[in-house]
């Protein structure tokens, strides 16, 4: 799901930030969020969520700064979760 939504993201930009309906970046918001929070879900299975997030952050630079914060305060709960060095690696470079 990474590349499709990568894509979309980095070449319709401008459609991902203005839709409303469908709200893409609300939507993208429950997805990323439900995966980076779920207990029981292995640290491999959630690499997608924190590159996906990346993608916002350089593509919508100065469009999403409502997301930020809420971006980031998953992101670190899941860092103090993880064991994996690849994906600790992928948390600090938000």
């Amino acid at each position: 799901i990474l590349v499709p939504l990568d894509n979309y993201i980095s070449r319709g930009t401008a459609h991902f930030l203005t839709c409303k309906d469908p709200d893409y970046q609300q939507s993208l918001w429950n997805m990323v969020s439900s995966i980076m929070a779920d207990k029981d879900m292995e640290d491999n299975d959630i690499v997608p969520a924190p590159k996906l997030i990346e993608v916002v952050f350089q593509n919508c630079r100065g469009q999403v700064d409502h997301w930020v914060e809420p971006y980031l305060r998953i992101t670190v709960e899941r860092l103090n979760r993880t064991q994996k060095t690849y994906l600790k690696c992928l948390f600090m470079q938000l």
